[in-house]
């Protein structure tokens, strides 16, 4: 109206006004779900996911799998990684253990039935995902049953007493470390840094699961990014799309910060960093 009549917007504002022209935008009712309650402080979750590490054992068949990824008895023992209890006897003694020491309301993983507290865990193999401190800030499950190995989080969103796990960024490294590398999954990550020799990685759990690194980042201080993603992956044009945002966080973080993203031949089945590495030093040593 204001291009039409040749008046200023506030005038043509004010003649539809008075016109009566104008009419309200409808408000949106307000939702009735209650808010989603948020896990509980780090200082806790870390408590009780520790104490819950040092009741449950590691199998064979876990435990050989981490060898074979690379890793040495001993930085398996140090990353503490530990099985699922598949008997729900077990699961029930084990909760009943860490309730009796700890308040597991909002910690995920656990929820309550019946005035019970239980554990929602798929069989599989526990990765404690830490912070920059090393506290455990959540839980992940490489599950058994998948054919290709899937993750999932220790989580029971929508469950009575229970929360969501946020999907942490988990850290592994040496933290005094300048250059910092980022990937995606906690377990290739631990391998990967071990490979290289205690190198810093940020293992983020996917793609779009990035809340938290520009503020890392900073924070770190650090003088050189590499990005890491699977060779199978790199193409996809999603995928694409989240390493140039990763670039952006990276250099608002530190303008002075040098980032590259790096390739390498995708053979032998050497898709991720991890499988890289262990690769190239077997291919050494042969």
């Amino acid at each position: 109206m204001a291009r039409m009549e040749g008046i200023s917007n506030r005038a043509a504002y004010q003649r539809l006004r008075k016109e009566g022209k104008i009419y309200p935008i409808p408000q949106q009712p307000e939702s009735k779900r209650p808010p989603e309650p948020e896990p509980c402080d780090m200082e806790r979750r870390h408590a009780v996911y520790s104490a819950m590490l040092s009741l449950l054992p590691l199998s064979q068949q876990h435990y050989g799998d981490l060898l074979e990824r690379g890793l040495s008895p001993e930085r398996i023992a140090q990353n503490r990684y530990r099985t699922v209890p598949t008997d729900e006897r077990h699961k029930r003694e084990l909760v009943s253990r860490l309730a009796a020491s700890y308040d597991l309301s909002n910690v995920p993983g656990f929820y309550q039935k019946s005035g019970q507290w239980r554990l929602y865990a798929k069989a599989g193999l526990l990765i404690p995902i830490r912070d920059f401190h090393g506290r455990i800030q959540a839980l992940q499950i490489r599950l058994d049953s998948a054919a290709n190995r899937d993750y999932r989080w220790l989580s029971t969103r929508s469950f009575a007493g229970g929360t969501k796990s946020n999907s942490p960024i988990h850290i592994t490294g040496n933290r005094a470390s300048e250059h910092v590398w980022i990937t995606e999954g906690g377990l290739k990550g631990d391998v990967a840094s071990y490979l290289d020799g205690d190198a810093l990685f940020l293992c983020v759990a996917g793609i779009n699961n990035i809340s938290g690194l520009e503020a890392l980042l900073a924070f770190m201080n650090v003088k050189r990014v590499s990005i890491v993603f699977d060779m199978d992956k790199i193409a996809n044009g999603r995928v694409r799309k989240g390493i140039e945002e990763i670039r952006r966080q990276a250099r608002r973080a530190v303008r002075t910060v040098s980032v590259e993203v790096c390739e390498w031949p995708w053979t032998g089945g050497t898709k991720g960093i991890d499988d890289f590495y262990l690769h190239e030093l077997r291919r050494r040593a042969a």
